[in-house]
């Protein structure tokens, strides 16, 4: 699975808010620091905005300011926003929809749920203040590991 290009930019322009601590950034510092063509910036801003993650300010001197707490939000929360899933296969949405018909007994499916819920594990187990405060490799997999057993 590949992130979206939208989804990768959209946790980026969240991770640069948070560094600001609530101050507004104009979006021309966003795009620069970030890699992020301006118009593209736009488009993410409009997503990002219609879930409160952040808010807008336009005009010459515009730009965006974080609305949430870095802490609070999850890359589970950006992810689904993004991407629309976070689900691997079609046959995991809550449908469960297989072109065979076999979804309950699959054993394919048996493993993707498995892959599924390290997935969910990850995404729910970091957060942007996570990333923007560099969270080392181990920890990842210790919130990983430590949220998969919990269940």
């Amino acid at each position: 699975m590949q992130l979206k290009t939208t989804t990768d930019y959209a946790i980026r322009v969240l991770v640069c808010l948070a560094a600001q601590k609530g101050k507004i950034v104009p979006s021309g510092v966003i795009a620069e620091s970030m890699g992020i063509p301006r118009k593209y910036l736009t488009h993410i801003g409009m997503v990002l905005k219609s879930d409160d993650f952040i808010e807008s300010y336009p005009g010459a001197y515009g730009g965006y300011r974080l609305l949430k707490d870095a802490e609070e939000i999850r890359l589970l929360d950006v992810v689904s926003l993004l991407e629309g899933t976070v689900r691997l296969n079609r046959c995991l949405e809550n449908d469960c929809y297989c072109s065979r018909g076999a979804a309950p007994d699959c054993p394919v499916r048996k493993c993707y749920e498995v892959m599924q819920q390290k997935w969910e594990s990850f995404l729910r187990g970091i957060t942007i203040a996570d990333i923007l405060a560099g969270i080392e490799k181990e920890e990842v997999e210790k919130r990983i590991d430590g949220a998969a057993h919990q269940k």
